[in-house]
């Protein structure tokens, strides 16, 4: 399990297209998961991806958090 700490609360309004909300839906209907779930699931998972050197550099500062405690 990651290391959790308190979240920020981050409000997001965006034009999302319509085919990407008929597939959010048609997930939500058949599986019952929360909309924020799928979003920062997408995020996690777009930030992976295009950023890599953001990862480790988290992942490091979570190295460093875990060894101090």
């Amino acid at each position: 399990m990651p290391h959790m700490r308190i979240r920020s609360k981050v409000a997001v309004t965006t034009q999302v297209p319509i085919r990407i909300m008929e597939m959010v839906d048609f997930i939500r209907d058949e599986h019952r998961i929360k909309i924020t779930n799928l979003f920062e699931a997408a995020l996690e998972s777009y930030i992976e991806e295009t950023y890599p050197d953001a990862v480790s550099s988290v992942d490091e500062t979570e190295e460093e958090v875990t060894e101090e405690e």
